[in-house]
């Protein structure tokens, strides 16, 4: 995380990163100054083109116990008139004095207040408890099997399955390396409802089986022979390996930001700041994501 970077200014962040899809969404993004030619430091940044023409947004944002007052958005209001801003939005998680507002509608600066809201207040858009759990897992894998049936005098049997060998469809067409089957089975829902049923930290090692393997298009996965020269399908295919598990409790506020609905909170996953945010614009479906947060790496 940047390291001028705190909880609200990352909930600004990461909210603006879900609502602008198709922008480039920078947090602590660095500006340079028109006058001075120095780097000046920007909460987030959003860059977008419109019209044809390159736009930017900046975001300043402020976790103060008490509003935010004239004196700060005056900063703001100078410091942006000197960096290639087009418009200005200026955040506080405890809102804004009197003075403040009205200097910022004068100046053309957009104002958005974090209000906090309970359970009930927004209970019919978030059909979330108050504390929700989020698993991450990494596998290695060690070793692939497949399981194939019999065909004509050879008997049905389990095959280790090298790497590099090639697999094929149904009409001897080749699809692909085997280690590409086993990757892609490893993203395979089921595999992913398996691990939040079953996995916890003390898990350092994993044996999952699909049965059968298809491809993205619903085919039979078929591996060959060579003596005899037979292709076979794989009824099932077996991974193992060793696997690192990280869960984590997410204790959830509720808030609005601006006319944005939010449900987040924050916490630690393998090692890695992570937040639990879900979103509902005016308008929109209600979202949920996961964002951790990784060395030198935009949050996911």
């Amino acid at each position: 995380m940047p390291a001028r970077s705190n909880d609200f200014q990352r909930l600004v962040f990461l909210v603006k990163k879900v609502l602008e899809p198709t922008a480039t969404v920078t947090e602590s993004k660095s500006l340079t100054d028109r006058q001075t030619g120095d780097a000046r430091e920007v909460d987030v940044c959003i860059e977008a083109e419109v019209g044809g023409y390159p736009m930017i947004v900046s975001m300043e944002c402020v976790d103060h116990g008490r509003r935010a007052d004239v004196t700060w958005v005056e900063q703001m209001g100078a410091k942006h008139s000197r960096l290639p801003t087009n418009a200005l939005v200026l955040a506080s998680r405890s809102g804004f004095s009197k003075s403040a507002r009205k200097l910022a509608e004068m100046s053309g600066i957009r104002l958005l207040s974090y209000e906090s809201v309970t359970e009930h207040d927004i209970e019919s858009t978030f059909t979330l408890t108050g504390g929700l759990w989020a698993l991450t897992y990494e596998l290695t894998v060690a070793k692939a099997v497949g399981v194939v049936p019999a065909a004509g005098e050879l008997p049905g049997e389990r095959v280790a399955l090298n790497p590099e060998n090639l697999s094929y469809d149904e009409h001897g067409q080749e699809r692909g390396t085997v280690h590409q089957v086993v990757m892609s089975s490893l993203k395979d829902r089921r595999i992913g409802e398996q691990f939040a049923r079953e996995a916890n930290q003390t898990h350092t090692f994993f044996v999952v089986a699909i049965e059968p393997p298809r491809y993205a298009t619903g085919e039979r996965v078929f591996v060959q022979k060579l003596d005899p020269l037979i292709l076979r399908p794989l009824d099932a295919l077996e991974i193992r390996g060793p696997c690192r598990v990280s869960r984590c409790q997410f204790q959830m506020t509720r808030g609005r930001l601006g006319p944005i609905q939010l449900a987040w909170g924050s916490g630690v996953l393998d090692g890695k700041d992570a937040m639990l945010l879900a979103v509902k614009a005016e308008g929109a479906e209600p979202t949920l994501t996961l964002h951790i947060q990784g060395p030198g790496k935009e949050p996911k």
